[in-house]
């Protein structure tokens, strides 16, 4: 056999080995990782010898190798085709429009939809904006969709999973005991105006929640409920959330005492996420980082119990962008970061598609920095998945929250909190996390996180203003935790787009030796709907920007701070060899699909390498 014959054997083998990566890494995103990273670990290793062996035999046998080689990737086709119509999602959704129902529909359809998601998603409520992406993805994916018009027909259609009704009135807190209890109780919540129509129906009433509250609630059941998880949801929002909530066996609650919530929260162990919102803002994330948990702003939200369910396509795969440049000596380094990216019901609803947001024509044409909960990767992974799919080259994220909106400041054990984030910041695919702490609280308590192996950098802000500290930095084993320098927020005195631009030309420019010639920029969401929205602030900002100023996202500028000042970022062979790894070796493996490696320094000459060369000599082990 000629070399190049031998060598086209080679290559052969190395690509059948590379797509039973691929299709292990395939099986593992069909199901949920927690539960199956063995087997799935297992399998994957199986399939990779039994594919090679049929595709080629004995490695010792060169003989035929152009047959072998065709037969070899036919296999792979075949298997991977079995596994993507296996995989192919859901078989059937039953889908019904949100405001289509009146309130009492919205409870028992919301409630409904948290008993018969338990098992696969089956119900969806048609909202629009990510709930209607996610729903045309799954449509193309191969999911018979079935469109009815009334919640009587879900109550037929899964009659036998129903085990009854818990009773309430709307408008009193009896409702959010009726939300508790569906879930150990595999209930709907009936308002008494829907009760006749239920009776008639031949549903047994299983508890009668009219004349209970939260506090008595709490008290009688809470042995009923599941720890570490709750919510706070106003009874004026029956209709939202509950799905998710009744899933889960969490209590809900309304209308409770501050020492009653921390104790509430406290009770359910630590780490405990509160889903929906309060009244106050302060308060309540107060209260709550008090007993040890993390708000997670959901309010509004729909179909959660469905979206946890459906993984993402490809997987989470943040497009990290090349490492910047180094900082010139005449320069000046400043980022700009949209704010309320913890806000889960935003993100899993308009945010994606609003045009004054992502969908911006203005986005990719500067860098932008969007905050993005950890928290999606577990309730919405095809959230997420979105943002980071459509992202451009300019567009980079950060985690908002520790994994949840908490003050750390006040919370008894910020050690558990910041261990809690870990996984979270793994299954994202973050590296940095920006915090909101309470007023009182200071930079060093962000110790913790940036302990974390995985983290590049902390962003801090005070709960008001955001930039409370000014700018300032502290350092921790070479990594920075940098609090917010300016704000541009409509109305606010020094945060308008002309505003800001003088400030940061007022900037030391000597980015390469002072700390003090870098910045970051809170944009706040909720402002300038009057020219458009904040991604046109940004821009107008940027355009009074002085001569010698470098705009870069918020991981490039901790990115240049680490490798300037402190411990360095780099890339290391394993780096792009994994990478190869996840794409399947045999599809394009591109810059931004390494994941970011701290090296310290002083193994930063032997272990680090330039990233393209590592993607270079990793392609040719692979045989590309």
């Amino acid at each position: 056999m000629s070399q190049v014959q031998r060598a086209m054997e080679e290559l052969g083998i190395e690509a059948i080995a590379a797509l039973g990566h691929c299709l292990g890494d395939f099986i593992r995103l069909r199901r949920r990782p927690e539960r199956c990273a063995r087997p799935c670990g297992a399998l994957h290793s199986v399939i990779m010898v039994v594919v090679t062996r049929a595709a080629f035999g004995e490695a010792s046998h060169y003989g035929g190798y152009t047959v072998r080689l065709l037969r070899g990737f036919l296999v792979c086709c075949i298997v991977l085709i079995a596994f993507s119509a296996r995989g192919a999602t859901i078989p059937d959704l039953w889908v019904i429009k949100h405001d289509s129902m009146r309130p009492a529909e919205q409870l028992l359809g919301v409630t409904l939809q948290g008993v018969v998601n338990r098992k696969s998603p089956r119900v969806w409520m048609d909202t629009g904006g990510m709930s209607g992406v996610i729903l045309a993805q799954l449509s193309s994916e191969g999911t018979r969709i079935h469109n009815v018009t009334s919640v009587w027909y879900l109550v037929r259609q899964f009659r036998t999973e129903i085990a009854g009704a818990v009773v309430c009135k709307l408008g009193t807190p009896s409702v959010s005991v009726a939300t508790s209890l569906c879930g150990p109780e595999s209930a709907i919540a009936v308002d008494e105006t829907l009760l006749p129509t239920i009776q008639a129906g031949g549903l047994p009433v299983l508890h009668d929640a009219r004349g209970e509250d939260s506090t008595g609630a709490w008290t009688a059941y809470r042995d009923r409920f599941a720890q570490g998880i709750a919510a706070e949801q106003a009874v004026a929002k029956a209709g939202y959330l509950g799905d998710y909530l009744v899933a889960h066996n969490a209590f809900c609650f309304d209308g409770v005492s501050s020492p009653l919530r921390t104790s509430i929260v406290s009770a359910l162990g630590p780490g405990t996420l509160v889903f929906g919102w309060g009244t106050d803002e302060y308060q309540w994330i107060s209260d709550i980082s008090q007993g040890g948990g993390g708000g997670v702003a959901s309010d509004w939200c729909l179909n959660l119990s469905a979206m946890e369910k459906i993984p993402a396509a490809a997987g989470l795969h943040r497009k990290v962008r090349a490492e910047p440049a180094p900082p010139g000596p005449n320069e000046r380094i400043v980022a700009f970061v949209l704010s309320d990216g913890d806000n889960v019901q935003w993100l899993a609803g308009a945010m994606p598609t609003d045009t004054s947001f992502y969908a911006s024509a203005l986005r990719g044409q500067f860098p932008m920095t969007w905050e993005v909960s950890p928290i999606l990767a577990s309730v919405a992974p095809r959230v997420l998945e979105y943002l980071y799919t459509n992202a451009t080259g300019n567009d980079d994220f950060i985690s908002m929250g520790a994994p949840a909106y908490s003050y750390q400041h006040l919370e008894p054990a910020a050690n558990a909190s910041a261990a809690q984030t870990e996984p979270f910041l793994k299954a994202a695919g973050l590296d940095t996390v920006s915090v909101i702490n309470g007023n009182g609280g200071s930079l060093n308590e962000m110790a913790p996180l940036l302990d974390l192996p995985e983290t590049l950098g902390v962003i801090y802000k005070d709960y008001s203003p955001y930039n409370g500290h000014h700018g300032a930095m502290i350092w921790r084993n070479g990594k920075p935790c940098v609090s917010y320098r300016y704000l541009l927020w409509e109305g606010m005195s020094g945060a308008s787009p002309s505003e800001v631009a003088a400030s940061i030309a007022a900037m030391p420019s000597a980015a390469s030796s002072n700390t003090g010639s870098y910045a970051l920029i809170n944009v706040h969401a909720w402002s300038w709907a009057s020219i458009g929205g904040p991604i046109e602030a940004v821009r107008r900002t940027i355009a009074a920007l002085p001569a010698g100023t470098r705009v870069v996202t918020a991981n490039d500028l901790l990115t240049m701070l680490r490798n300037t000042f402190g411990r360095p970022v780099r890339y290391t062979w394993a780096d792009a060899v994994n990478c190869l790894r996840i794409a399947g070796g045999v599809t394009k493996a591109a810059p931004g699909d390494l994941t970011r490696y701290n090296v310290a320094t002083s193994g930063a000459s032997a272990s680090a390498i330039d990233m393209a060369d590592a993607l270079a000599v990793a392609r040719s082990a692979a045989g590309l």
